[in-house]
């Protein structure tokens, strides 16, 4: 059996792979913007106010009520800073309004119905998906904006308290039944054996959460994970959980890889792997669409997330272990991720009943073990200080009485 190595580990906190280059993109957008005075694509009046709620939004200032205090990650400043200049853009193109601050409650109201309807359409002349979700990002911009000015003693209407900016889109993602999941499993290399696997087991999200996995976040021979609060995304948290399908893949691949202690586990991209895994999919199942709302052949890692999910929810009873294992605050996530599966496909994903009863029995057996070890090592102390006392009264003169 492989033994994960551990190495000391260093009093500096850990730095966190950035998969998708978000502080790398952010900061050469920053020096090109600095180099040329302004934002290019936008007016002058949007370019300040974009780059001033840019800079709240990095430190933490003026954040609305309710939300997350606190300074915003790269990856959510890149898409703040995306959809800053595609509103000035459209808000320019559709009414004439060079200054965002100036937009009314109806052209708010129109603006946003027309990207449901199509009347507004994306860059390849379809509907716009998501648009509760750029309803949801001006409306955090406008309450930014009233809430700097209130600290000047300027009050200003709330033109987008009537907005909708609930998610009300189903998610898509690609389902694989059992049977599926073990075809494409058995037709990939080992390292995409080892991967599928890991992800299924512990409902990781892919890549950001799985590329900052290192061998040392293993443990138990593997049959362990301390998923670390330095990694996770934000609002979530940092968790361990038991494995049970992948120890023995992840022990094989250890060794073959010689990975110890800090090595991170995986260094895969995922542009390729998703690459990888579609062809696979693609030459297995073809083209048609999936339970799941999404076809076979766009496959990528984060669904992997989604079926784990409907995994996991038949095995966990209670919500509270779903939650716990995906690092989920609200348990309206485990219906997000699994609500277009039925229980007849969950059963599909299952391990069958006597297997999940063994496991129970093994953790319960687990915990049973430390108890009595921590027992032993109780009376183990005790010994030894009645024989220390013992051993002094030995060697003490006698007392003569009197």
């Amino acid at each position: 059996m492989v033994q994960v190595a551990y190495k000391k580990q260093s009093i500096c906190k850990p730095m966190k792979r950035d998969p998708h280059h978000h502080l790398e993109r952010l900061n050469k957008w920053k020096e090109e913007v600095k180099e040329k005075g302004c934002i290019p694509e936008v007016s002058k009046a949007n370019s300040d106010i974009i780059l001033a709620y840019l800079k709240d939004m990095e430190t933490g200032r003026n954040r609305g009520k309710g939300s997350i205090k606190g300074g915003r990650a790269p990856n959510r400043l890149n898409d703040i800073k995306c959809k800053m200049i595609f509103f000035s853009k459209k808000f320019e193109e559709r009414f004439k309004v060079t200054d965002l601050t100036k937009v009314t409650e109806e052209q708010a109201f129109t603006f946003f119905n027309e990207m449901v309807n199509g009347t507004i359409k994306n860059q390849r002349g379809g509907l716009y998906t998501g648009v509760t979700t750029f309803a949801r990002d001006f409306k955090a911009f406008w309450n930014w904006h009233r809430k700097v000015n209130r600290k000047n003693g300027i009050t200003l209407p709330d033109i987008v308290e009537d907005l909708n900016s609930r998610p009300n889109e189903e998610s898509q993602f690609v389902f694989l039944k059992k049977e599926e999941l073990s075809r494409l499993i058995n037709s990939v290399k080992f390292e995409y054996k080892v991967l599928i696997s890991f992800l299924v087991d512990t409902g990781l999200r892919a890549p950001t959460e799985l590329t900052n996995i290192k061998v040392s976040d293993l443990s138990n021979d593997c049959k362990e994970l301390v998923i670390r609060q330095e990694i996770v995304k934000r609002g979530s948290f940092g968790r361990t959980i038991q494995l049970t399908k992948s120890p023995e893949l992840l022990r094989t691949y250890i060794r073959t890889k010689k990975l110890e202690g800090d090595e991170f586990l995986f260094t895969l991209t995922s542009a390729s792997a998703n690459k990888y895994l579609q062809r696979h999919a693609k030459d297995l199942f073809g083209t048609s669409m999936t339970k799941g709302g999404q076809s076979y052949h766009k496959i990528s890692l984060y669904d992997f997330r989604h079926i784990a999910c409907c995994y996991w929810s038949k095995i966990l009873n209670r919500d509270r272990d779903i939650m716990q294992r995906f690092g989920w605050k609200q348990s309206n996530k485990i219906y997000y991720y699994s609500k277009f599966i039925d229980d007849e496909d969950k059963e599909n994903l299952t391990i069958d009943t006597e297997t999940a009863e063994l496991q129970r029995r093994l953790e319960i057996a687990e915990k049973d073990k430390v108890i009595l070890e921590n027992k032993y090592v109780e009376i183990a102390e005790m010994v030894k200080e009645m024989k220390a006392m013992i051993k002094y009264q030995q060697v003490q003169p006698a007392v003569q009485v009197t």
